[in-house]
């Protein structure tokens, strides 16, 4: 009956050690579609005309709330 507990405080530690991998892996991920995607938006703005050129997301959301009201 120990040797069962002292399995399960293994597979615990275990599983906690990999959900903690996970969340790593998981915000380093965040942070590469990030960086992918600003230089999508460098790449973008570099082949376009002033006028074409790529709007960041919080300002074309403050634009269009505010052409909205």
């Amino acid at each position: 009956m120990i040797e069962i507990a002292k399995m399960c405080c293994i597979s615990s530690d275990s599983t906690s050690h990999l959900q903690e991998g996970k969340k790593t892996l998981e915000r380093e991920l965040a942070r590469a579609k990030i960086s992918a995607n600003r230089v999508a938006v460098v790449v973008a703005n570099e082949w376009k005309d002033a006028n074409d050129k790529v709007m960041p997301v919080k300002q074309w959301l403050d634009e269009r709330r505010f052409l909205q009201v």
